[in-house]
């Protein structure tokens, strides 16, 4: 979810009393137990299929604005965009009844706006003999659970006036890098390679080469996964690697886990409620069990990039704020046998 605007104001009151006044007693200051903490959706209410959408074949996702306050309330929910507005009060509707957490920063809730989806899934259909019908869903369910791991994606840059040169100086601090206290025991993947000739002028608000232009840059992006416990070393050594330019954290529950449990559960909840709604509206009702096609499962929360200057001091644990949680998702697509209402 995106913040769109925070509004804060302050109320200040003088007075001047008659005489001197016995100070009053010291309240102790509330504990912050979160200095940082992203928004999140604490639970996602099930939309209501309308019958006219279900006749109609309507299904897709509703992006509905919400506006939360310091206190996680929503006050206020608009529609950005449908694919029909037979979905629109549906959607409005799940939004304000859902649970959300509003940004915090420096220990003080941010109220903001937020982009929140509502899924409608594909309306009811008819499978297999006349006799024998059955409705396929497929529904999502959340939960939290404490991150136990990371991953650190960092991007360097060298500058070299020859493009040989330039490579074999990338391969050495490569291997250095992996070869670094910290950094040894945990694999270093490379995501992105990229070798420019750049010979212009270079651009505004970019940091400068060390070498003035024509030159060749080469930018890799490496992933180094680790232990929560480890991120510190895994950091430091990153901050300390020559020509980074940036670095971004992952942070992730690793399976198993009984968070991601409870997500699956959650989201065989709201599938079987979407196949009894569903169902309804053709006369019918659910009569068993479902069969499970498919499963997703994710849990991650990726910390905004931290860009570096070169010379520019920085420490490990300006970088390292791991969430005291991280949201959970599971995705099941899911079939169940149907009934006449009323029959056997």
């Amino acid at each position: 979810m995106r913040t769109v605007a925070a509004l804060c104001s302050a109320l200040v009151a003088l007075a001047t009393p008659a005489m001197p006044l016995p100070a009053p007693a010291q309240t102790p200051a509330p504990q912050c137990t979160q200095v940082n903490a992203p928004a999140g959706t604490l639970y996602a209410a099930v939309p209501e299929l309308p019958v006219l959408a279900v006749h109609q074949g309507l299904s897709g996702d509703v992006m509905v604005v919400i506006s939360l306050n310091v206190a996680s309330e929503v006050v206020n929910a608009t529609i950005q965009h449908s694919p029909s507005a037979i979905l629109n009060s549906a959607a409005l509707a799940a939004a304000r009844s859902s649970r959300f957490r509003t940004e915090v920063r420096n220990c003080r809730p941010i109220a903001a706006d937020y982009l929140y989806v509502v899924t409608f899934a594909p309306p009811l259909a008819i499978l297999g003999a006349p006799d024998r019908p059955e409705v396929t869903v497929t529904a999502t369910g959340r939960a939290f659970g404490v991150p136990d791991s990371a991953a650190v994606t960092m991007v360097t840059r060298l500058e070299e006036r020859d493009p040989l040169v330039a490579a074999t100086h990338d391969r050495t601090a490569a291997n250095a890098f992996a070869r670094a206290p910290g950094i040894a025991a945990h694999e270093v993947v490379l995501r992105s390679y990229n070798l420019l000739y750049w010979s212009t002028k270079w651009p505004a608000g970019e940091e400068e080469p060390a070498i003035p232009p024509p030159l060749y840059l080469i930018t890799r992006g490496d992933t180094i996964s680790a232990p929560l416990g480890d991120l510190h070393a895994v950091v430091a050594a990153a901050v300390a690697r020559e020509g980074v330019q940036s670095l971004s954290i992952e942070y992730s529950v690793h399976q198993p886990n009984p968070a991601y449990d409870k997500a699956n559960a959650a989201a065989m909840d709201a599938a079987f409620d979407q196949a009894k709604r569903i169902a309804a509206g053709y006369g019918y009702v659910v009569a068993g069990p479902p069969r499970v096609g498919n499963t997703r499962l994710f849990g991650s929360s990726v910390a905004p990039v931290v860009k570096l200057r070169r010379g520019a001091p920085v420490t490990d644990s300006a970088i390292v704020q791991p969430p005291s949680t991280v949201e959970i998702k599971a995705t099941v697509t899911a079939t169940f046998p149907l009934k006449l209402q009323g029959g056997p």
